[in-house]
């Protein structure tokens, strides 16, 4: 094949170039066709891109006359020379095209973000003997946290990664490697564990569009000069949504006696409620919509208070809360001995609370806590949920043996129509039957109104405080199933309730609720769960995410994501009851 270097002449005939018709132009050739350059922070790199005529007998023939283009600006941009130039923040895949009178050609340029974090007790000189060495792999260092196939939103902020070195010494040094086709970071750390930040996931997001991150970690022992035994782990992968998760986590905090608050993309928990001087004691069972949550002091037939929630605004630049913002709750209406209840569900226009008292479902007004009308049943009943579209509630029928709402044997899930212009409950129909071996509480809609998220245990153990929260004594099989709204399809939640290493203990899940309905396809459901994390000793349960597929689960195959440890929290205290709101 001949190529020429003959600049393109369109029906001008000059001394020296070569004379083609457009017509002769069989397509477009840009060279090089396909090309992967390494990009680092302030380090732009650059490529020259040429267009040729390609013609009927072969002939490839240099064009001048080019109109350049990048398809995706976010990885680089191209001149009237054909000179590319990457950006130096992030990775990216772009398509270069030459267009020439109606002729179209392409070339495809992957931008590899590259970058290393070094901390501050670490030797610069490892980056390259990390870079250059051949690790071999080892079962003797392994990856403890997070799970494989972990999905984590994009804002996530203070995702920990740990691992376990059975060959670990005082000169131990390690690389976290995160890496994917167009981002490849490392961090050297002589600790056994490393926590990232919201910046480089949104970074990591950016780039991949939702992809996942191969991450592994390598070991080795510095010398001063040089590394020896160098180790790699069996890799994992971290995918990262394409979008942010919205709103904030409220939970109840049994050491701290409060409501805590983690607005999503920020790395601490702040007091919310502490309820100093409004009732006192235990505020756990707390339900929140939009500007309002609503507390029931002292647990079972509680009075309730009605709080304000101030709307969460972080920086942009940090991903932390702006210094001007304050978290402190306006107490909207005070508890009274008229308004009682245990759990509390609120109406999607933000007008009524409905709560559950002994076998009492009674709806209240919300700016005044006034009951307005009370529903009387043959049993018990608890855990009460408002669907999205307000036509129906779910809730728990108690039949077997209780000490309270929230203490209790032999639950079934229910489902009934509610008609707020008539005040009415009608309809009841039964979607999840408790028999001897089996009991169904916590039912809680998705943001779409399609799906109803339960825990599901057996009835082995007598009465325990299955309706309060995953503090019971006695731990049982607490695990979460999803059922359709309908409950024609119902699934085990297998993946979100398996421990980081694949196992099935006694995790105690429990108490699921959704987030916001997202930008993306994917829900995400937080709930409390007492299995270990292993970057800390946590004293009791915690509060763990995990993402929903609902695709997966219109064909009947589980749709969760191995679930991940809520940051922000204190883990030497007691966290449950998470409730998830857009602000």
């Amino acid at each position: 094949m001949i190529v020429s270097t003959a600049i393109w002449s369109f029906l001008f005939g000059c001394k020296g170039v070569v004379q083609i018709d457009p017509e002769d132009i069989e397509s477009l050739v840009v060279e090089p066709s396909e090309i992967t350059l390494a990009t680092r922070p302030e380090l732009a790199v650059e490529q020259e891109f040429a267009a040729y005529a390609k013609l009927s007998d072969d002939e490839l023939v240099r064009l001048d006359l080019i109109s350049w283009e990048s398809s995706n600006m976010s990885a680089g941009t191209i001149d009237d020379d054909g000179i590319f130039s990457s950006v130096q923040t992030n990775g990216g895949i772009t398509d270069i095209v030459a267009k020439h009178f109606g002729k179209e050609g392409r070339a495809r340029v992957t931008v590899v973000y590259t970058d290393d974090l070094i901390e501050e007790d670490v030797d610069q000189r490892v980056v390259n003997a990390f870079r250059n060495g051949n690790p071999t792999e080892t079962s003797d260092l392994d990856i403890t946290y997070p799970p494989n196939n972990v999905m984590v939103p994009r804002n996530l902020d203070g995702l920990g990664f740990a691992w376990d070195d059975s060959e670990a010494s005082s000169e131990s040094v390690y690389r976290v490697h995160l890496k994917s086709s167009i981002t490849d970071i490392s961090i050297y750390t002589a600790d056994s564990f490393w926590i990232s930040n919201s910046q480089l996931w949104s970074l990591i997001a950016a780039s991949n569009s939702g992809g996942s991150v191969e991450v592994s970690i390598e070991a080795g022992e510095w010398n001063g000069n040089g590394l020896q035994n160098l180790r790699v782990s069996s890799p994992i992968d971290v995918e990262v949504n394409r979008f942010d998760a919205r709103g904030s986590v409220y939970y109840w905090s049994s050491s701290n006696q409060g409501i805590m608050r983690i607005p999503i993309g920020t790395s601490e928990a702040e007091v919310f409620w502490d309820n100093s001087g409004t009732g006192g004691g235990c505020i756990g069972c707390h339900s929140v919509h939009n500007e309002r949550m609503v507390v029931t002091h002292d647990g079972h037939d509680g009075r309730f208070t009605i709080l304000g929630v101030n709307q969460v605004e972080l920086d942009p630049e940090t991903g932390s809360l702006e210094p001007e913002t304050t978290i402190e709750a306006e107490i909207i209406v005070g508890p009274a001995d008229q308004n009682r209840v245990t759990f509390k569900t609120l109406s999607p226009d933000g007008q009524y609370i409905l709560g559950s008292n002994n076998n009492r479902l009674i709806l209240f007004a919300m700016d005044t806590g006034v009951p307005i009308r009370t529903w009387q049943f043959d049993t018990r009943v608890a855990h009460p949920d408002w669907s999205p579209d307000g036509s129906q509630v779910v809730f728990t029928r108690v039949h077997g043996m209780a000490r309270s709402d929230r203490e209790f044997w032999g639950g079934s899930i229910v489902q009934m129509d509610i008609d707020l212009e008539n005040m009415e409950l009608n309809d009841e129909v039964v979607l999840k039957e408790y028999d001897d071996q089996t009991s169904y509480y916590y039912p809680a809609y998705s943001p779409d109104g399609e799906w109803i998220v339960y825990v599901r245990s057996s009835n082995d153990q007598g009465i325990s405080q299955k309706g309060a929260s995953a503090s019971a004594a006695n731990p049982d099989d607490r695990r979460l199933w999803l059922m359709s709204r309908e409950g024609t399809i119902d699934i085990s939640l297998d993946t979100a309730n398996k421990n980081v290493n694949g196992s099935s203990p006694d995790l105690l899940n429990s108490y699921p609720r959704w987030g916001p309905l997202p930008d993306d396809d994917v829900l995400w459901i937080a709930f409390s769960s007492v299995r270990p994390y292993p970057l800390a000793q946590a004293a009791s349960e915690q509060i763990w995410v995990c993402g929903i597929d609902p695709a997966k689960a219109y064909q009947g195959e589980d749709p969760s994501t191995p679930a991940f440890w809520l940051p922000g929290q204190q883990q030497n205290t007691s966290n449950h009851l998470p409730v998830w709101s857009n602000r």
